[in-house]
């Protein structure tokens, strides 16, 4: 029973069929339909739909099953372990590891279609449940791993439980299973409980409601203590059947009668207190609610509906806030589960699909240490060694280091920070690679590098001691303490938090260190403002939430129109946000003015580039100016003037733009205290060029240095070594670092080649040159 891949048959339960047995997979079209009347709806079937894999629009997911081949009607994710089970139209069961979709044994035995599936509470056995009318259990066989698995017996029915059955014909009876009567029975014929048929069924924990859902549009709440009607819920549109029911825990307690939420084919979700049968919050989605699935402790208020609207969407039910929208389906979502304690959501569609999706932006996410390209048994390290080096020879090395240079791997499968010590001649050492406890992604319109189309992934700051990052694939930040004697070595602050929005991209930290804004690009786009605790880790900062207002997917759809970077003003009063236009429409600089309690202004003020800027890109503070060089891929460089105030959206001061010749994407850029001068980098020329801007704000080239053909140098930054300046670039096609020295104006040199991908391989840690994001620096005191 060692073959990772078993097909488990009822009649002999020793008999396995390995992949190297099997020829080709043939579908059985001799099954006997589901409905009478399906021939009648040939127009609704899988093969209308887009295939698989080929979506038309965005997709957040994660990983996506598609062995079933026809409708998903269930899917169940292991409590603890990186595992889904799902049962579908081809009357067959799967276990499958939601890192890579990969088959742990196809379970076999129903007749007809698999329509529920669930394991048990410690993950060792698995149910199916089929329109056969049978039940057929499995369990795990040994203990090392969760890839053998045998067929245990076939149910007839309950025994020694209490059980609640309901009809489609309108009755409901709750009995003891070791009893032939009833203890009662609700009936249409009582018109207080006539719902036109039962569509749907939940009992609160404490066992003392049952909250039914009709084909009509009514809910009754039923006691089972007294067995009556104790309640009638309205809320849904009359003739709109209830199709989903549960229960949600806001107050951290099985007692009482609870909070249930009811969805139904109008669309909307309706969240009931049952101690006073009052509606507490209407939630709606564009087409028909299927499933309700409900966190457990500690996330209890948090509840996540799928629609056949092809999207699941996560709601903090005391207020009613949507708080992400998991899409990537192409057809009716049909079923869901949670998995790996709340951490995933684990979908079922009429695609023929299972997805795996982030749960929540408020979820402390762990799937970092759970999903990922390496086996089942594997699990991500919070921490990786570089270069071969050990925790304490490592931590020796970075104590004789002046600082470290940062950078991420963006990785949909897991986020990590790598860190590289700077010596005191500037060149680097990578050291360490820390998971973010987060999720990267790449936005849509193309698969190169750039993934965020943006500048300040990632950002440190030697006042605060704390660096930042994004992780977009999970809509949430995550903040470290950095070891001032040791920077290579991050500890993370509390857990990652919810970005305020959808696909984060950029990150500013004001001067003092204590504060964190975060710009967000995705369908829910604009910035969102923290505080730092030095032992909770970030705080969400009251009315600075505020919307760019774009029309943007999540992932974003770009380069134009996207989100590019967010800094603090020099003096700290202004939070601004550039984002690029969609030619020949200019894109704007968003000015938001900072309260004295961190507040931001409610609205913004747009500020277009000067005449020719186009698609502003990175923004770097002129010192002493009251004005920011910005990047601009379709010209150059932007300088953008804010003393002289802002008239017809235009900043009035000395603004100007500067054509850089033959430049592809000019978009990154840092500044050098000692040559004074600005140097930007370009993705598609893979050149670096020098800028200066002389007292009166006029920009003009002083020349530029070529870093390799096809090399794509995007995110660069500038550390000061002593009487240096050191340049870091992340040259992503070539999965390098390229290290120059800054002697003098006009005088930069090559000091060093940092290749990334074979100390990477080495520790373990998976790259892609496409998904590589960010830099910035960290200089000791």
């Amino acid at each position: 029973m060692a073959s990772h891949h078993e097909e488990i048959d009822e009649d002999e339960q020793e008999h396995f069929i390995t992949e190297d047995d099997i020829l080709a997979e043939v579908q059985d079209d001799g099954d006997i339909p589901m409905d009478e009347d399906d021939e009648d709806e040939a127009g609704d079937t899988v093969g209308d739909l887009p295939a698989a894999g080929s979506s038309s629009g965005a997709d957040n997911s994660l990983q996506s099953f598609q062995n079933h081949g026809s409708s998903v009607f269930c899917v169940a994710g292991h409590p603890t372990e990186p595992l889904a089970a799902s049962g579908g139209e081809d009357d067959l069961g799967y276990v499958w590891d939601i890192t890579d979709g990969e088959v742990i044994v196809k379970l076999s035995g129903h007749t007809d279609s698999v329509t529920s599936i669930g394991w048990s509470a410690d993950g060792e056995m698995i149910a199916t449940g089929g329109m056969d009318g049978k039940i057929r259990i499995w369990r795990r066989v040994g203990k090392e791993n969760y890839r053998t698995w045998e067929f245990l017996t076939q149910l007839e029915g309950p025994d020694e439980v209490m059980v609640i059955t309901a009809c489609a014909d309108g009755v409901l009876i709750f009995w003891d299973p070791r009893s032939p009567t009833p203890i009662f029975k609700l009936t249409p014929t009582d018109a207080r409980f006539d719902l036109d048929g039962i569509t749907s069924l939940g009992v609160n924990p404490s066992s003392t409601l049952a909250v039914v859902g009709g084909a009509a549009g009514g809910v009754r709440v039923v006691s089972l203590n007294k067995g009556e009607v104790v309640g009638a819920l309205g809320g849904h549109t009359e003739g709109e059947s209830i199709e989903a029911i549960q229960f949600v825990d806001l107050a951290g307690s099985t007692t009482g009668a609870g909070v249930a939420a009811t969805g139904a084919t109008d669309g909307k979700v309706c969240i009931w207190d049952l101690t006073t049968m009052r509606l507490r919050a209407t939630l709606e989605h564009k087409d028909a609610v299927t499933t309700l699935l409900a966190h457990p402790a500690p996330k209890g208020h948090l509840l996540v509906s799928a629609s056949a609207d092809k999207t699941l969407r996560t709601w903090d039910v005391r207020t009613g806030t949507l708080l992400r929208k998991h899409v990537g389906h192409q057809g009716a979502v049909l079923g869901g589960s949670l998995g790996l304690q709340g951490s995933v959501v684990i979908s079922a569609g009429d695609d023929g699909a299972c997805l795996l999706t982030i749960s929540s932006v408020l979820l402390s996410v762990v799937l970092a240490s759970v999903v990922s390209s390496a086996p089942l048994e594997a699990r991500h390290k919070k921490k990786m060694m570089m270069n071969g080096q050990t925790n304490n020879k490592a931590t020796v090395a970075a104590q004789g280091s002046v600082g470290a240079a940062y950078f991420i791997t963006n990785e949909p499968t897991g986020n990590f920070v790598v860190a590289a010590a700077i010596g005191s001649d500037g060149k680097l050492t990578l050291r360490q690679a820390t998971s973010s406890e987060g999720f990267g992604s790449h936005g849509a319109g193309g698969d190169g590098p750039d993934p965020l189309f943006t500048q300040g992934a990632v950002k440190a700051s030697a006042a605060g001691n704390i660096l930042a990052t994004v992780n977009a694939g999970s809509n949430t930040i995550s903040v470290f303490s950095i070891d001032p004697q040791n920077p290579t070595n991050l500890e993370m602050i509390g857990k990652p938090v919810g970005s305020g929005g959808e696909f984060p991209v950029s990150l500013a930290i004001n001067s003092a260190g204590d504060k964190v804004c975060a710009v967000n690009g995705g369908e829910i786009n604009g910035v969102a403002c923290f505080s730092v605790d030095k032992t909770k880790g970030l705080i969400p900062m009251a009315n600075t939430v505020r919307s760019l207002n774009l029309n943007q997917t999540s992932p974003a759809n770009g380069p134009p129109g996207t989100v590019s970077h967010v800094i603090f003003s020099e003096d700290n009063k202004q939070l601004i946000a550039s984002v690029k236009g969609v030619p020949p429409t200019p894109g704007i600089f968003a000015v938001w003015d900072i309260a004295e309690d961190g507040s931001l202004s409610q609205d913004f003020k747009a500020v277009e580039p000067a005449k020719g800027g186009l698609l502003p890109f990175s923004m770097t503070v002129i010192p002493g100016k009251n004005a920011i060089l910005a990047t601009d891929a379709g010209l150059g460089v932007d300088i953008v003037d804010f003393s002289g105030g802002v008239t017809a959206g235009l900043a009035a001061g000395k603004s100007s733009g500067l054509a850089i010749d033959g430049q592809a994407a000019t978009c990154w850029s840092s500044f050098s205290k000692k040559t004074g001068n600005f140097y930007v980098t370009d993705i598609g020329t893979s050149q670096v060029t020098e800028i200066n801007v002389d007292d009166n704000l006029k920009p003009s080239i002083v020349t530029q240095y070529a870093q390799g053909d096809g090399t794509a140098t995007i995110d660069n930054d500038i550390a000061t070594v002593g009487q240096n300046d050191f340049m870091f670039v992340l040259a992503a096609n070539a999965t390098q670092v390229k290290v120059l020295a800054l002697n003098a104006p006009g005088k930069a040199t090559a000091l060093q080649t940092l290749d990334l991908a074979a100390p990477a391989k080495a520790a373990g840690l998976p790259i892609n040159a496409s998904n590589l994001q960010g830099m910035t620096s960290f200089i000791k005191k």
